[in-house]
């Protein structure tokens, strides 16, 4: 394992605030599982009848989503303070849980928009020219730009540390800023660590979509009566592990992003880092 992932894990589970940290997000996500599958457990307990299953269904669902939507946007800017934090190589890795990274996130938020946007309209420009060209389905004619778009994804990683840096977006809005990355991006240290943190993700997304499998019955369920070929406890935690791993690899990559895009820059610990307070 490279060095700079398992001193990753080391700072992620060893460090004194993480416990805590580790043990709050597992709640957390034990709380949105436990929403989402409410309906299911008591249409096995034969509480209401399918028209009612339906409903509540239908309320926890939009709550669980909710309380989602609200996380992914609280670990959004989670994971810029670990990278800013990874880059000056301080003792304790993992913030502490206030509303700094609502804040980031809020900041964040236009630069990551112009970005979304910037590559969702090259994404159907380049795709409907293949399509044009090659008449072939707008579908298959996708596959092959996917792949193209999938070279710009190390590009991602440095445009969110360079606002990390110093939670600044100035010159985020350029579209050109991209070729400032061409090296670093293709360093021979960034693919070296992208194919050892490969295993890594394989597992979180394996175990993810083996999850969503099991959860795919429960949303298509016509009566409550099905509910009972089904062991909600089971499901319940692997909702919960799923997520957990999910956030944890997040984490980790986020470490290992700061880290590195701190050594290929040679940013020191002096106070060459923005603040977010």
């Amino acid at each position: 394992m490279s060095n700079l992932i398992s001193d990753g894990l080391d700072k992620l589970f060893k460090d004194e605030d993480a416990p805590p940290i580790h043990l709050l997000a597992v709640f957390v996500m034990l709380v949105i599982s436990a929403i989402a599958l409410y309906p299911d457990i008591l249409a096995t307990m034969q509480i209401f009848n399918p028209a009612e299953y339906r409903m509540y269904h239908d309320i926890t669902n939009s709550i669980s989503s909710a309380m989602l939507f609200l996380v992914s946007i609280y670990l959004t800017g989670y994971n810029i303070i670990i990278i800013n934090r990874a880059m000056k190589d301080e003792k304790t890795v993992l913030p502490e849980i206030d509303g700094a990274p609502y804040k980031v996130f809020v900041d964040f938020f236009p630069a990551q928009a112009f970005w979304i946007i910037l590559y969702a309209l090259l994404y159907a420009l380049v795709a409907a020219a293949v399509y044009f060209a090659l008449k072939v389905n707008l579908v298959y004619a996708s596959i092959p730009v996917a792949l193209v778009f999938m070279f710009f994804l190390p590009f991602a990683s440095f445009i969110l540390a360079t606002y990390a840096e110093s939670f600044s977006k100035k010159g985020l809005f350029n579209p050109f800023i991209v070729f400032k990355f061409l090296k670093p991006a293709f360093a021979k240290p960034l693919l070296k660590l992208a194919l050892q943190f490969s295993p890594i993700w394989v597992i979180v997304t394996a175990f993810s979509l083996l999850t969503y499998q099991f959860n795919v019955p429960t949303k298509i369920m016509p009566d409550a009566t099905i509910t009972e070929n089904f062991f909600y406890h089971k499901l319940f935690a692997m909702n919960t592990l799923s997520a957990y791993l999910e956030i944890v690899a997040t984490f980790l990559w986020s470490y290992c992003i700061g880290r590195m895009f701190g050594q290929l820059h040679g940013y020191q610990k002096a106070n060459t880092f923005g603040s977010i307070n």
